[in-house]
């Protein structure tokens, strides 16, 4: 099919949730919308530290039936 953008541009979205609606008519002259909310989240995960494993007994990072 043949797609168009009303201006053709499209906007810097911001962080948070946006509308997008989506407009379709086919060649019998039928129309179709539909719409979704898109979340744009630009800020990172607040991760924790390092994670330690106190029964890792050859540091290896990986406890196996042996370490147990």
């Amino acid at each position: 099919g043949t797609w168009t953008l009303a201006d053709n541009t499209l906007p810097a979205l911001t962080d948070g949730p946006h509308t997008i609606t989506v407009t379709a008519t086919d060649p019998a002259g039928n129309v179709g919308t539909d719409s979704a909310v898109l979340t744009i989240d630009t800020i990172p995960a607040n991760l924790l530290g390092a994670i330690t494993v106190p029964d890792d007994l050859n540091g290896d990072g990986i406890i196996n039936a042996s370490e147990l």
